[in-house]
């Protein structure tokens, strides 16, 4: 059985070091870019971490909600990347963040804080 993870970003740099370190760890990435379509994922596809840019913050806390919602992700690993200059509105519904750190030490404005599973 192969691991699987959705991730959507539009960031074609976070992207790259995204696929490298899960490639690395014999995940398969499932890419969008779009909202509605990783929500579709979502409820049709299982997936064991669901990765989001929260570059636009109502369009990841609302594909973190339907990750949380859909029955065969309810236990996926929610990962939010962030810039650490702003605050995430998104991750304030969704639970205590359990760590962080810089996605690339080379910018240190990237965080990405994993959301324990309830």
């Amino acid at each position: 059985m192969s691991l699987q993870a959705l991730v959507l970003c539009s960031d074609e740099k976070i992207l790259r070091v995204l696929r490298r370190v899960l490639s690395d760890l014999e995940v398969k990435v499932e890419h969008c870019t779009e909202r509605d379509a990783a929500i579709r994922k979502l409820t049709r596809d299982r997936f064991e971490a669901v990765i989001v840019d929260c570059a636009d913050q109502d369009t990841a806390a609302l594909v973190l909600k339907s990750a949380r919602s859909a029955p065969c992700n309810r236990r996926a690993v929610a990962v939010a990347i962030i810039d650490g200059a702003r605050p995430c509105v998104a991750l304030s519904s969704l639970g205590r963040i359990s760590f962080s750190t810089n996605l690339c030490p080379a910018s240190g404005r990237r965080l990405v804080f994993v959301l324990p599973v309830r």
